[in-house]
């Protein structure tokens, strides 16, 4: 089994500010290719922030899987030749959805909807399945 280093980052994510949200996304991802990662993971929600007030205000944000975030970070990984595990809030008719999407340069590889959601702006999770096999989402309460 080959081996491959993952990066985590943490970031101080801005409610509402995706412009600003995914400068910062591009930096760290730029960042931690330099070092070596092959896959950087960032936080849910990271396009978006995560505590709304309610779901109207979520709404104005949310975009579809393949919207214009998910479009931007397909470009931050083709740049950089790496993959992405991001969340968003992902939008599909009427309804929204806290997502998760593994991104390569080859486009989605991968995207996974919270379904056991606590009564935060729009989360909890269990288990994504892509075509490589397992990744364990952790659970927050």
């Amino acid at each position: 089994m080959a081996r491959i280093k993952v990066a985590g980052v943490q970031m101080d994510v801005q409610i509402l500010n995706p412009e600003k949200n995914l400068s910062v996304m591009r930096s760290r991802l730029e960042e931690t290719t330099r070092a070596g990662a092959a896959l950087t993971v960032f936080p849910e929600c990271v396009t978006t922030g995560y505590c709304f007030e309610s779901l109207e205000e979520a709404r104005q944000v949310a975009q579809p899987l393949e919207g214009e975030n998910f479009r931007i970070v397909h470009a931050m990984c083709k740049e950089f030749g790496t993959c992405v595990v991001f969340g968003f809030l992902e939008s599909d008719g009427d309804r929204v959805f806290n997502s998760a999407a593994l991104v390569g340069p080859e486009g989605l590889l991968g995207s996974y909807r919270k379904i056991h959601l606590p009564y935060l702006g729009v989360d909890r999770s269990s288990l994504w399945v892509n075509r490589q096999g397992r990744l364990l989402i952790c659970e927050s309460q």
